[in-house]
């Protein structure tokens, strides 16, 4: 019984071994013309250019200033807020279509008249400068940390971004010190508005 399991094995083997030899030789003799791709087109020297690329990270593939970006954390504060700016605006042109005064002012006071809600780019606008007020609490304070909060309008959720974690409720943040700070820029910008 033992031998008949041995040779079935090695046919089996065999078999294999033969197919694989059989391939290679056939790739060999016929080698497939595969398509040249077309030439990717450079990234502009300015803006901010995205595309959808299955090898990067997050399946797209951001350059911004003519320079590519693998992360957001990767930008220097003076682009990440270049960046926050267009992206903002994106969301202004989406919001907006039909090219209505869109000036700062006016998006504070723009609210979906069958709801009463913000709009979705007077949200982004309003979490921009809280953003700004808490940066401004960090440089003052010396803090070497990166704290930062984006608004996501597409799932209408406010994130919190503390270094490398992401929490999206203040209480979640584990450091007294940087929870204390965010609910203070929150309350300098509700002074200043």
């Amino acid at each position: 019984m033992l031998g008949w399991f041995l040779a079935v094995i090695f046919f089996f083997a065999l078999g294999l071994a033969l197919g694989a030899a059989v391939a290679w030789w056939y790739a060999r003799q016929n080698p497939e013309e595969t398509p040249a791709a077309p030439a990717e087109a450079p990234p502009p020297p300015q803006g901010l250019y995205v595309r959808w690329d299955s090898d990067a990270e997050h399946d797209i593939r951001v350059h911004f200033q003519g320079r590519h970006y693998k992360r957001s954390w990767d930008l220097s504060d003076q682009a990440r807020y270049e960046f926050q700016r267009y992206l903002h605006r994106l969301i202004r042109w989406f919001d907006h279509p039909g090219g209505e005064a869109t000036s700062e002012a006016g998006l504070r006071d723009r609210r979906d008249s069958a709801s009463g809600r913000l709009s979705a780019a007077a949200v982004v606008g309003m979490y921009e400068e809280i953003d700004q007020v808490l940066q401004n609490l960090l440089q003052q304070r010396g803090i070497q940390r990166r704290v930062s909060l984006r608004y996501a309008a597409d799932v209408m959720q406010l994130f919190i971004h503390v270094d490398a974690e992401r929490y999206e409720h203040v209480d979640d943040i584990p450091d007294a010190e940087i929870r204390d700070l965010i609910r203070e820029a929150a309350r300098l910008w509700e002074q200043r508005h």
